[in-house]
């Protein structure tokens, strides 16, 4: 498992050098607990880490609960609580109710999950705003006895008014463990994020950590 953790870091690692974009380092830590059948809680704390600034770019909270009436299909509400640093001592808070549906899929050894998600983000000192968020992910087959995958994903973020399609990324990834308690993921992304009518590119290396209770 390390030689693989090792190998994507190098090749991660690389890429950033070799297009010399702005790089940011992410971890998201998430606890998840079933007090009911078919009733799952999930609570994670997130930052976002900027390596030119030397700062945290971005701190969230959230909590979402999620009814999974079969095993293709969960649905649920959220809400959550982020922080963006605006660079000059302050920073601008979000506050973020959100509706989602996710459809997961096997085949073969092969696992599809299809999310979608409705968000109304309202600032202080901003404009309020809805926003659809769409993902979809492909987990290749496990390589080794503790779950280890590679997996592939992309997520896009509309704004509904107007429709606005303002930030894009690609991930590739390895889930290092998967276990009934514990996942543990490790990834590379690609962000584009538009500000007027110029798209902006950021590479992204992340740590997740995931537990069940």
């Amino acid at each position: 498992m390390l030689k693989w953790l090792i190998i994507i870091f190098f090749i991660a690692s690389f890429q950033v050098y070799a297009q010399k974009r702005d790089l940011e380092v992410w971890n998201k830590n998430q606890v998840q607990v079933k007090p009911f059948d078919k009733i799952v809680i999930d609570a994670a704390e997130k930052i976002h880490y900027s390596t030119a600034s030397n700062s945290i770019g971005v701190k969230y909270a959230e909590i979402n609960v999620g009814h999974i009436p079969n095993r293709w299909l969960k649905y649920g509400l959220g809400y959550r609580l982020l922080d963006y640093n605006r660079g000059n001592g302050s920073w601008l808070t979000e506050n973020r109710p959100m509706l989602f549906a996710n459809l997961h899929h096997n085949l073969q050894n092969f696992v599809f999950n299809f999310a979608n998600r409705i968000e109304y983000r309202t600032f202080k000192k901003a404009d309020n705003n809805f926003r659809h968020r769409q993902a979809f992910s492909l987990y290749f087959p496990s390589m080794a006895k503790w779950g280890m995958t590679f997996y592939l994903s992309e997520e896009t973020f509309m704004k509904l008014s107007p429709n606005d399609l303002h930030l894009a990324r690609i991930y590739s990834g390895l889930r290092a463990i998967k276990s009934r308690r514990f996942d543990l993921d490790f990834y590379y992304a690609l962000q584009k994020s538009r500000t007027t009518d110029v798209w902006n590119s950021l590479d992204i290396l992340g740590l997740d950590f995931h537990f069940r209770i």
